[in-house]
């Protein structure tokens, strides 16, 4: 739950924090980031009940964000990862500060982290180039500078 991406086999049969059935607590974070993923409530029910969701289950409440055919999680999450290698790496590092950050305070400081990521982002040359290759109607080259 951790990951900024969370994607599943679609053969994966239980999905869930079971500790309560074990007389123990999901540690690890396990509290926190089920909560923030799928809210308080439904977090409550999968934990202190110990139940656990089937992968379509766990795409329809937010635990996972895709579901992958059988034996293709990794080939997946390569091709995303190499789509992401061809972004503009200040740009994603910025992307997840602000949300990241962002998200835990309220909405006037997570503007305040936007607009100074923006200013920091808008001064490398591959923004430069981003907004050139636009102009230009051509695909971006950027080389994280």
């Amino acid at each position: 739950m951790s990951c900024t991406w969370r994607l599943i086999d679609e053969n994966v049969k239980m999905f869930g924090l079971p500790e309560s059935n074990l007389g123990i607590i999901p540690g690890y974070g396990g509290t926190q980031r089920m909560a923030r993923l799928i809210g308080k409530s439904k977090s409550l029910e999968l934990m202190i009940l110990g139940k656990a969701c089937k992968a379509a289950d766990a795409l329809e409440i937010g635990l996972v964000d895709r579901i992958c055919a059988a034996g293709t999680v990794l080939d997946e999450a390569k091709a995303m990862a190499a789509a992401i290698a061809k972004r503009a790496p200040h740009a994603t590092r910025l992307i997840l500060d602000a949300v990241n950050r962002g998200t835990e305070v309220d909405m006037e400081a997570g503007l305040d982290i936007e607009c100074a990521d923006f200013c920091e982002v808008i001064k490398t040359a591959d923004a430069t180039e981003g907004i050139n290759a636009f102009l230009g109607k051509r695909e971006a080259q950027f080389k994280g500078e």
